[in-house]
């Protein structure tokens, strides 16, 4: 099938497989009259069997499923739904070996084909970086700057492959090979399009910068004053975190809930290697900026318009135990228990530790 005109054909075949593509729509985006278009197909069914292409009014139809691009869309959806990290990252492994080069890269400018060759492309983009982040979680660390390195090449204005890069680098104890990437990624920046870097990767920078290499991360912020007495309550509040998956602490506006929920979630860093992450909601002022702030706490960048939420259970999922502490969450209770319920139900090792004036929040448990 060496000529252009057919493996046009055959790609268009392909993108719809299992559908019937009308003799219309074939005739006016490949241009070819209706008597180029029967010979086309005719001379196509030798190639590929004519039991797999065939007549279907108003047009033609490919029964096939060997498709690459079926197959790695569905292992790569099974990655992203799966608990288990061997189980995610063999199936994204797999995803990527799929054929090989970019989708539809003849015809990828094409009307026909811009779209969904645009969406593979992305979706490749997100698979590559979600494997990354199971390597990362793993402490495969030279693997995983070899995965982030070769995508920061072909995508260098892409900020979760930045994200990782200095993860990768400070958590391999390179804190400030991890610094001095956030800097070149600045000046990249500013000369190339002249704007400075989105808001989660200066926090990561400073996350970084503040706390180095912790195997047991975290981003807990400093008390301001010491910390006297109340150990009956502190050891209740580790031990609810420990028998609970969510713990509400509740009391009337000033009666030190946020320094209580400070002070135990010190104490449990070492139970929670995947993260303790304190969230402060203060500032999210719409439901979209739960998602936001969550994401800015755990050092995670989601990927550009896919769903924040969705990405952010699936980071923290495969980063094992966790847990979130979210502080002044009153304002925005039905965001939060949304984010509450979808966390929980999908990290199975991750705690929710909530001080709040109302008791709303337990109803996502």
């Amino acid at each position: 099938m060496s000529s252009v005109a057919q493996r046009r054909l055959i790609s268009v075949f392909v993108l719809r497989a299992g559908t019937i593509v009308p003799t219309d729509f074939l005739e006016e985006h490949l241009g070819l009259s209706s008597g180029a278009l029967r010979t086309s197909v005719s001379r196509l069914r030798r190639s590929v069997g004519f039991d797999l292409l065939v007549t279907a009014p108003p047009g033609y139809e490919l029964h096939t499923v060997n498709v690459d691009a079926a197959r790695f869309e569905d292992l790569v959806s099974g990655a992203r739904v799966a608990t288990d990290v061997a189980i995610a990252r063999a199936a994204l492994e797999e995803a990527l070996a799929c054929g090989g080069g970019d989708a539809y890269a003849e015809f990828a400018h094409e009307e026909w084909a811009i779209a969904d060759a645009r969406r593979l492309a992305e979706l490749r983009v997100g698979a590559i970086e979600d494997l990354a982040e199971l390597l990362l979680a793993a402490g495969e660390w030279t693997a995983a700057l070899a995965t982030v390195e070769a995508l920061i090449e072909t995508e260098p204005f892409r900020d979760r492959p930045r994200g990782l890069l200095m993860r990768s680098l400070a958590d391999s104890g390179r804190r400030t090979d991890a610094l001095r990437a956030f800097q070149a990624y600045r000046t990249y920046l500013i000369d190339e399009i002249g704007t400075e870097p989105s808001a989660a990767i200066v926090a990561l920078d400073r996350d970084i910068a503040r706390c180095g290499a912790s195997r047991v991360p975290h981003n807990l912020p400093a008390p301001v004053s010491s910390f006297i007495g109340r150990d009956v309550e502190r050891a209740a509040v580790a031990k609810f975190v420990g028998e609970h998956r969510l713990v509400t602490l509740t009391g009337t506006g000033g009666c030190g809930k946020t320094r209580l929920a400070l002070r135990a979630a010190t104490d449990l860093v070492d139970s929670h290697r995947g993260g303790t992450w304190w969230v402060e909601l203060a500032s999210a002022t719409t439901p979209g900026g739960v998602a936001e702030r969550v994401a800015l706490a755990t050092g995670f960048i989601p990927g550009a318009g896919l769903d924040a939420t969705a990405q952010i259970v699936r980071h923290l999922r495969h980063a094992g135990p966790v847990l979130l502490v979210l502080d002044n969450a009153e304002h925005l209770l039905d965001a939060v228990a949304q984010l509450v319920l979808a966390t929980l139900s999908g990290c199975p090792d991750a705690r929710v530790l909530v001080p709040a004036a109302s008791r709303s929040i337990c109803r996502a448990s």
